[in-house]
């Protein structure tokens, strides 16, 4: 069960939060915040363990407007239920055990720290770390992260604590790269009070993927649990599966490698598309239940928060505006997964792995 540091105003925090994230005190056992504030900036959208995004986004420059981009509809939709769908289980989940640290890996969890940090409970309490294959560097972070992690859950007197990570996932291996390095690292850990550490997968495949599940749960068979000294680890997995429109597409991530495996450091670059008009387009009767002229907005930001107002309950207006083309576009396909979006629960299925 999580361990949740909860300051003065009543706000629980992650178990490595030196700061609320609410009010902003100090919640760290010596009361000390060290991070340093930047004058005009606003507080850090998670705790980067690798490049901070949001900084080399705002170091890139915009590429020229292109011509229109068309989306799929029932993609789009269908995507926006599966966001959704993980937004509810994590709030479901966090509700009964509190993680106490949400980890997520470039770029296979970024859409979805994106979507959770604006939609859910997990508001700056992401932790974004480099892709494992992507460089030297992004594997020495996550082991560092398990010693201070570890030290801190023990200081506070915690003999069990939570873990959230969010993958997109295709053969498996990365998921079972970042169980190897957890596993590797616990010989090394000092001797300690008892500690029992449980790490939630919610793992998301694309349809047309070869991740097969019955091969993936005999493999990681013996790897729910690994026993070290006084540790216990325990890995728990939740399947997701739908279209991800950012996978492998640095469109609609925003987002490029720039570093190779052998690499020290993890590179990444900021990929700033910009459209003349963007349209949703059904695949069965080329009606278009909303377009519009971004104008400043890059490609994937754009989505991102398209996707985010057609899933929130109040009205923002492409919400009205698709709501209205659908009342006299005819496509079934279109009207059942856009009632799905606004239906007060959602209707997508997940599977216990």
């Amino acid at each position: 069960m999580g361990h949740p540091v909860v300051c003065a105003c009543g706000t629980k925090n992650s178990i490595l939060a030196e700061e609320c994230r609410q009010c902003g005190a100090a919640v760290s056992r010596s009361g000390v915040v060290t991070r340093v504030r930047v004058p005009g900036r606003a507080v850090p959208s998670a705790a980067w363990e690798t490049p901070s995004i949001p900084e080399l986004w705002r170091q890139s420059a915009p590429l020229a407007p292109e011509s229109s981009e068309v989306i799929n509809v029932h993609d789009f939709f269908r995507y926006a239920l599966l966001l959704r769908a993980m937004t509810e289980r994590f709030e479901q989940e966090d509700a009964i055990v509190w993680f106490d640290d949400a980890l997520f890996f470039l770029r296979g969890g970024y859409d979805f720290f994106c979507h959770l940090n604006l939609s859910s409970n997990m508001t700056l309490r992401a932790r974004v770390f480099g892709g494992l294959n992507h460089a030297r560097g992004p594997a020495d972070a996550l082991r560092a992260w398990l010693v201070r992690f570890v030290d801190e859950a023990r200081a506070r007197g915690a003999t069990g604590v939570d873990v959230f990570i969010a993958e997109e996932i295709n053969s498996g291996s990365g998921a079972h790269r970042i169980m190897n390095v957890i596993r590797d690292a616990l010989p090394t850990l000092a001797v300690g009070p008892p500690l029992t550490i449980d790490f939630w997968f919610s793992l998301a495949c694309t349809d047309n993927t070869i991740f097969d599940v019955d091969r993936f749960s005999n493999d990681v068979a013996p790897k729910r649990r690994f026993d070290v000294a006084t540790i216990t680890v325990r890995n728990n997995f939740r399947l997701f599966q739908g279209p991800l429109l950012a996978y492998d597409e640095e469109r609609f991530s925003g987002l490029r490698v720039d570093s190779a495996g052998a690499d020290a450091t993890e590179r990444y670059a900021c990929i700033r598309h910009r459209m003349t008009t963007v349209h949703l387009r059904c695949p069965n009767t080329s009606e278009e239940p909303f377009w519009c002229a971004p104008g400043e907005n890059d490609l994937d930001n754009f989505v991102g928060v398209l996707m985010w107002q057609l899933l929130a309950q109040r009205d923002y207006v492409p919400r009205k505006i698709v709501s209205d083309r659908l009342a006299t576009q005819s496509c079934p396909e279109c009207k059942t997964l856009f009632d799905q979006l606004r239906a007060p629960v959602t209707q997508w299925t997940d599977r216990l792995l």
